[in-house]
């Protein structure tokens, strides 16, 4: 059977079921999406750059993929029809080293018990939404010897090099309700928690998720995982030591609400972990809750869902701005909700909630078969922790010292010069460039889609000043400069009729000196860029700001271009953000230190200069090769003050 389009937009929940407690319009907060082709009770489901993957649920074998900009379903394959599945878990993993596809994930599915027969399936995934790949397939009459070439997209067991099926888990072992997650130093490791008090650790999975390459051992750094797990009462973090083989275990403090709820769904967003509804006895469940991991505190969010769900999954996006929700209305019918909610405006609206914290001791096990207390069942949650050490340099941010100013390399304007200009009403052009042609030299950029989702949240959310991005994740020079002049157009700059105060100009991608790398591989000058917006060139912003924020990936060749420190205008404000090593450092950390500090500062009425004093104070202080390099050169000769659009 061929792959289907499903084009439901007009199909949604029906509005019986679209009003909270209080009965106001929920739209601007969870907003309902097309139906499922299918109910399916009891789904899982993950994320794969624009699509959610489902896979079945209770009893229903269907697997679709839901495309998150086009609001359509398409049918991937369904589960072997001997395949019951009653709360199964699936996982995925990334093939980064696939040389036919990159971007190709492998699934793998595993469930049952010894009442119900267990399956342990995988399936190499390639976006059924590829126009060329679906032709290719329509055409395609006689199936494929090749194996690796026929096993796209469909539900196959697992096994070892031998060709041997292997089964996860032992014939006694409960797995409904089984929950997992992949890590690891090579991200080689399944971590498993189960009925009625188990985690287990799998290191043989990764011979067949690993094409067969088998995990390098002969790494002298310490190798730590880090793992938090919510069941019921019962709240962990797990320090998983990969090269002592050992668990060490921290008690967390657990909402007191919470502790009553099972079935309920999270995500994971930066320092927060977020809890959609649940059931308690035979009631579904509306709230939402938040859990600070750094500041081991619970929020209660003051939107609820629109429906009291259980038996809830619930997936970030790629671009982390919205979390999509799959949930069930009524267990005996099997009527299901999908909506989806926009995450900042979420994790704002919360209120806190106050209650004892038990002090408990650290308790360090060997590990082959670790027990933990009663009741892990479908409610139990596995995060994998990762990035604290952006988490606690975003902490380190102090108050304004004014001494640090002599010492650091911005300096602010002289005193005789000093004057203040208020943006209000600042235009935001963003050009960020994520993938490109040649992957050898340049690999795609996932850290633009956090630098996005950064400046969006402050310019956008916070000042609620106009912004505007392009939208395609490829951007040759042809797609630059057609971007830039349509915004000439559209916003009609050269008239400035819409008043803007300021122009700020975003730019995220790889750059050679002061040269952008565009992603067919060619360059352009970011000194051109700013030339375009001199006051001789578009005279209605001469006397208004125009601040550049340049960061991504910087190329260090010893042929390239020298950084153009100087500007020969007036009104510029430009920010150079370098990695001091490619390799290491989180390419986003730029974009969230501007973010966190400005989102902090700017209600003080302190500028944007001092501003980036205390960036610079924070970014000194990070360890390694991890930080980066900031160098600014302003000619606006005044203070710039951040003030939100009215």
């Amino acid at each position: 059977m061929g792959n289907t389009v499903i084009d439901i937009g007009k199909k949604i929940i029906s509005p019986r079921n679209l009003t909270t407690r209080t009965g106001r319009d929920v739209a601007s907060c969870f907003q309902p999406l097309s139906s499922l082709p299918v109910p399916l009770h009891q789904t899982q489901c993950l994320i794969h750059q624009h699509e959610i993957l489902i896979c079945g649920g209770y009893r229903k074998n269907e697997c679709y993929s839901y495309h998150t900009t086009k609001n359509q379903y398409k049918r991937i394959c369904s589960y072997p029809s001997d395949v019951k599945l009653h709360k199964h878990c699936v996982v995925k993993r990334t093939e980064n080293n696939s040389s036919q596809d990159p971007n190709a994930i492998t699934l793998l599915s595993f469930g049952g018990s010894k009442y119900s027969k267990r399956h342990t399936l995988i399936m190499n995934y390639v976006s059924v939404w590829d126009d060329e790949r679906e032709k290719k397939n329509k055409y395609e009459e006689k199936p494929v010897q090749n194996k690796k070439a026929n096993n796209y997209n469909q539900w196959i067991p697992l096994t070892d090099k031998e060709n041997n099926v292997i089964y996860i888990g032992r014939e006694y072992d409960n797995y409904k309700g089984v929950r997992g997650v992949i890590g690891g130093s090579s991200n080689h490791l399944l971590f498993l928690t189960y009925s009625p008090k188990n985690i287990s650790r799998y290191p043989g999975v990764v011979l067949c998720l690993g094409k067969g390459k088998g995990v390098t051992r002969q790494m002298k750094r310490k190798k730590k995982i880090d793992l938090i797990l919510f069941c019921t009462k019962l709240g962990l973090s797990i320090e998983y030591d990969e090269d002592n083989n050992t668990f060490q275990f921290h008690k967390l403090p657990v909402c007191h609400n919470l502790a009553r709820y099972k079935t309920y769904a999270t995500v994971r967003v930066n320092d927060d972990i977020i809890f959609f509804g649940g059931k308690s006895g035979n009631s579904n469940i509306k709230e939402v809750y938040k859990y600070s991991i750094t500041n081991k505190q619970w929020m209660k969010c003051k939107d609820a869902l629109p429906n009291s769900l259980s038996y809830i999954c619930a997936v970030l996006d790629a671009d982390r701005m919205w979390v999509y929700i799959f949930g069930t209305i009524q267990r005996k019918t099997r009527e299901t909700a999908v909506f989806k909610t926009e995450v900042e405006p979420l994790l704002r609206k919360t209120e806190a909630i106050v209650e004892e914290q038990e002090n408990v001791k650290n308790k360090t096990s060997p590990f082959r078969q670790i027990k933990k207390p009663k009741g892990l069942t479908l409610s139990s949650v596995v995060v994998e922790r990762s990035n604290r050490a952006v988490q606690k340099d975003m902490r380190m941010i102090e108050p304004l010292d004014q001494s640090l100013f002599k010492s650091l390399r911005i300096p602010l304007p002289p005193a005789t010069a000093i004057e203040t200009k208020v943006i209000q009403n600042a235009l935001v052009i963003m050009i960020n460039i994520r993938t490109y042609k040649d992957n050898s030299k340049f690999r795609n950029l996932s850290s633009t889609r956090k630098d996005l989702h950064n400046f969006k949240f402050l310019f956008k959310e916070q000042l609620n000043y106009t912004f505007t991005h392009n939208k395609k994740l490829w951007m040759n020079k042809e797609d630059v400069q057609s971007f830039l002049t349509k915004r000439f157009i559209v916003q009609q700059l050269h008239k400035n009729s819409k008043q803007y105060d300021a122009l700020i100009i975003i730019i995220s991608g790889y750059r050679n000196g002061d040269m952008l790398i565009t992603s067919e591989g060619k360059s352009m000058s970011i000194h051109g860029i700013r030339t375009a917006f001199d006051r001789n060139r578009i005279e209605s912003f001469k006397d208004c700001p125009k601040l550049f924020f340049i960061g991504g990936c910087h190329i260090k060749e010893t042929n390239g271009h020298p950084l153009y420190h100087e500007h020969n205008d007036n009104n510029f404000f430009t920010i150079w953000a370098t990695p001091k090593d490619n390799s290491t450092t989180d390419l986003s950390l730029f974009s969230q230190f501007v973010r966190y500090t400005i989102t902090s500062y700017y209600k003080h009425g302190h500028s944007l200069q001092q501003m980036m004093q205390v960036i610079q104070k924070s970014i000194l202080k990070i360890k390694g090769n991890q930080g980066f390099l900031l160098e600014c050169q302003d000619s606006t000769f005044c203070n710039i003050i951040f003030k939100p659009k009215k």
